[in-house]
């Protein structure tokens, strides 16, 4: 348990020291208040122009993360009463979906293991090949996912597999290797 413990605090000492690399100098970062989608009124940090480096104060969320939220809500115009996957197990986004919807599946995707296993809690599903049915979801989200998918095109083509019809798929995803990506 201590060797676990002691990895995700490298992981996330590594991570919130990448993030920070991003950021403007100290005196150039601005608070200000706004309607946070996630968790209403709140104070935001901007240590940067880039919106992934604007955080809600109160849910630590990123206004990128953030922008889905609206969007998700105008599609389902009020009817909260949809089956929904989650390609991830944590992050805001997710936390809107449980806040909102009963029915909420989420994944992470472990290589080493196989598609539809539970690891640890966690279901683990590989997006080029789920072990979901057809037409299971009403709505799909994704976040920074697809980037590392090495066939993005199988795996958008399973997402719309388990979509039901009129269901809707929302996604961000960073442009790492644009040329890559422009298939």
């Amino acid at each position: 348990m201590k060797l676990k413990r002691l990895s995700l605090i490298f992981r996330y000492s590594t991570l919130i020291f990448h993030y920070l690399s991003r950021a403007d100098a100290v005196y150039k970062w601005k608070i200000s208040q706004n309607n946070c989608p996630l968790c209403g009124k709140s104070y935001f940090i901007s240590l940067g122009q880039r919106p992934i480096l604007i955080r809600c104060l109160k849910c630590k969320s990123t206004a990128t993360n953030l922008s889905l939220i609206p969007i998700i809500k105008e599609h389902i115009n009020g009817d909260f009463n949809k089956v929904v996957y989650e390609l991830s197990s944590y992050g805001s986004t997710l936390d809107f979906l449980k806040s909102h919807f009963s029915k909420v599946a989420t994944s992470e995707y472990f290589p080493d293991k196989n598609s539809g296993e539970f690891v640890d809690g966690i279901l683990n599903q590989d997006v080029q090949k789920l072990t979901f049915n057809d037409n299971e979801f009403d709505i799909i989200t994704s976040s920074q996912v697809f980037e590392h998918v090495p066939d993005d095109i199988k795996g958008f083509s399973e997402c719309f597999r388990v979509l039901r019809k009129g269901g809707g798929y929302f996604s961000l995803c960073r442009y790492m290797t644009l040329k890559k990506q422009l298939r």
